[in-house]
């Protein structure tokens, strides 16, 4: 057996989580077999790492009888298609992929040829283009902080569009980590293909086409980083560029990557840009150890907060990412959600949050949310602040520290400032080691979540009334020549049908206008009708799945009636039971609609206002606590004494309780479908008294007989 042949029939086995070790490149491995890591070392080191993620690739399609499906499947791959030619691009997915995995790392991009059995079978043929293996944070690998180095290699990690250029059946195509470039950058005017071709200055593609055939090689892949305001992620490039990262070449049945030597890039830079492509090579720099790294970052954080960062190489570790934390911040903030601005992420930068808030490029809509955290974070970390100083004024006046001292919150910035009085109490307010305590003062400060209102439409007098009952005034149409789909937002601008790259939050008020601090997100990938004028209208329209919109955009204070609505509607299918069905007939009954009519995204103010007030109507919620069991109905409270055996002191919902024993303490059998708990019959009694709600025959709180005590022996 050769022993690139041992390794394949051994490669089942690196599915292991538990185990871990490292060969010899630096990547680890999942395996359990530790006893021929030699042997395995000594085999690896005749072939590249590339090449033996590959071989791995291999073997795992062999197992899944090259179904790639199957592979995808298991990986939580992400599959794009080409429109016109039988080719496909893996992507790993950021959450549920296992990425210490090498088939996952290897997915980054990586361009199959297929052929299409039936809707379960996707054949793998050959791989056609490989871009670079997915890569790690510097924090990630502890070898690589403790470990000693004489040179680091530094390039600066430029942000934009990361893109492989490859050949392919007589032609050079184009494709992100996602899709084959067809995607717009600008909503049905420039796709990424488009805006490739005119940046690399050509006036189109069959020019570009040309170019190619004469200087590029047909077996070499080539990885780009598209940047420009168009396609910007964070950093702003006002003039686009094309940087070539590297390329990768497949010869003698093997693949050998080139990125790491500096000459090699640069020579291929320079024979592309004199024969005619405008390209750039990326900025590099050397560092001569971890520290200087370490005090170059520093100095970009505050002075280039939108450099995201480098890519570095040492002789003896693997490719890794060193980020600014400051893009990290933006970044998370523009693609993961304003709403994940939390107090534990801002307050190490808030001394610059205000003047690095204007540079997030997101709509303004949502710098003002993010504003807004800011603020109550200065507040909260004020009240702090003066109680601190207040208790210590106490103290100075009565120099008991122990009584002042002991149960204050903040006790440990006290006792510092007792043991070291010539320090300033801002000083020690001010220092970072005191940050986790402060976070968890704020958390104690902030409020729960409020809950919706009920709503009385004869008591409502918030103003809501327009000529349009916050509908668009246009709705949507299907153009006759192009037998496409035209959609007018609320603000009259038309809508784009786009696929998001970037999640986008839309927080959930009640329609009293106090934020619940609920939240609907649509995730990147989503297909969406999203507002034109994007930058300052949070217009949006949800779709089906042949594009078509799913109802009539609507105004702010609609959209947020028709969320409080669904919120409504799945608090009744997941603590009252009630089918999806029969709540769409009840509300279709309610406004006479059919129940193929009947959908939140076609409904007025006037319509979603009617619906809110039946739904919370129907909403029943029970909590036990102290040996009584309380029903809740929107303002509607049941005291029901002297419950007895309850061990449970949190919040339930009343129907969920009905299939499981856990809220007593009868010695229940395992098999209470057998033996029903006659606890949990007597919330079922209970259930039907609460149906007196709908007709206000109770008082706001009423006093019932207690339930049947029952003996712990007790049985049906």
């Amino acid at each position: 057996m050769t022993s690139l042949s041992f390794i394949r029939s051994r490669s089942k086995f690196y599915h292991s989580e538990k185990d871990n070790f490292s060969l010899v490149f630096g990547a680890p491995i999942p395996c359990y077999l530790k006893t021929i890591s030699a042997i395995i070392s000594n085999t690896i080191v005749r072939y590249s790492k590339i090449q033996f993620d590959m071989e791995l690739l291999l073997q795992q399609l062999n197992e899944y009888k090259n179904n790639i499906y199957s592979l995808a499947n298991h990986y939580h791959l992400h599959i794009g298609y080409h429109s016109n030619l039988p080719l496909l691009v893996l992507n790993y997915h950021v959450v549920a992929s296992p990425k210490d995995h090498p088939v996952v790392n290897i997915c980054r991009g990586l361009v199959l040829e297929y052929k299409k059995i039936d809707e379960t079978d996707l054949q793998f043929i050959s791989i056609v283009a490989k871009g670079f293996n997915r890569f790690f944070y510097y924090s990630e690998h502890t070898q690589i902080i403790n470990s000693t180095v004489e040179t680091i290699q530094a390039y600066d990690k430029v942000d934009g569009t990361y893109m492989l250029l490859f050949y392919f059946n007589g032609q050079w195509i184009m494709c992100t980590r996602h899709n084959f470039s067809e995607d717009y950058v600008v909503p049905n005017e420039v796709t990424y293909e488009q805006l490739f071709v005119k940046t690399s200055g050509f006036s189109n593609m069959d020019d570009f086409q040309k170019f190619c055939n004469a200087y590029c090689d047909i077996h070499t892949t080539y990885l780009f980083e598209l940047c420009s305001m168009l396609n910007r992620i964070i950093t702003p490039y006002e003039t686009p560029k094309l940087y070539l990262l590297g390329f990768i070449k497949y010869e003698n049945n093997e693949w050998k990557e080139n990125y790491k030597n500096v000459d090699e890039v640069m020579s291929m830079v320079n024979k592309l840009q004199c024969n005619g492509l405008k390209i750039s090579s990326v900025p590099h720099r050397l560092f001569d150890n971890w520290k200087s790294l370490n005090i170059e970052m520093n100095h970009l954080t505050i002075n280039d907060p939108l450099f995201e960062g480098f890519v570095c190489y040492t002789n003896n570790i693997e490719r890794f990412k060193f980020k600014n934390p400051i893009y990290q911040l933006f970044h998370r903030l523009k693609y993961r959600g304003w709403h994940t601005a939390n107090a534990a992420i801002l307050l190490p930068w808030l001394t610059h949050l205000d003047t690095f808030l204007p540079l997030i490029p997101v709509p303004q809509y949502e710098l003002e949310y993010i504003s807004q955290i800011i603020q109550d974070l200065k507040s909260n970390l004020e009240i702090g602040y003066n109680s601190l100083a207040n208790t210590w004024s106490k103290y100075e006046e009565s120099n008991d520290s122990h009584s002042l001292f002991h149960d204050h919150p903040l006790k440990a910035l006290l006792y510092t400032k007792l043991k070291f009085p010539e320090l300033e109490l801002k000083d020690i307010w001010n220092n970072p080691k005191f940050d986790k305590l402060k976070l968890n003062y704020i958390t104690g400060l902030q409020s729960s979540s409020k809950d919706y209102c009920k709503l009385n439409l004869l008591d409502f007098k918030q103003p809501h009334n327009n000529d349009t009952n916050g509908l668009a005034e246009i709705h949507p149409i299907i153009d006759e020549k192009s037998n496409k789909f035209i959609v007018h937002c609320y603000c009259s601008h038309k809508m784009n049908y786009i696929r998001l790259k970037r999640n986008r939050t839309i927080p959930k008020a009640c329609f009293c206008g106090h934020l619940t601090g609920l939240t609907k997100t649509y995730f990147i990938g989503t297909k969406l009708w999203v507002c034109e004028n994007e930058k300052y209208c949070p217009g949006t329209m949800e779709s089906r799945p042949d594009g078509s919109p799913l109802g009539i955009p609507a105004s702010p204070f609609c959209k947020q009636l028709r969320l409080m609505s669904h919120e409504l509607i799945n608090r009744l299918i997941n603590q009252n039971l009630w089918s999806y069905n029969k709540i769409n007939l009840e509300l279709g009954s309610l406004l006479k609609l059919s129940p193929q009519n009947m959908h939140m995204a076609q409904l007025g103010i006037s319509e979603c206002l009617r619906c809110i007030q039946h739904l919370q109507s129907k909403i029943i919620v029970a909590y036990l606590t102290d040996g009584s069991i309380h029903i809740y109905a929107f303002n509607k409270n049941v005291l029901l004494r002297d419950w007895g055996h309850v061990s449970v002191d949190k919040d339930l919902d009343l129907l969920s309780l009905m299939p499981l024993c856990l809220v007593c303490t009868f010695h229940c059998k395992p098999n209470t479908s057998e033996q029903p708990c006659l606890m949990l019959i007597e919330l079922t009694k209970i259930l039907l008294l609460t149906a007196e709600f709908e007709e206000g025959s109770l008082n706001d709180k009423t006093e019932l007989e207690p339930p049947v005590r029952f003996d712990d022996q007790e049985w049906l």
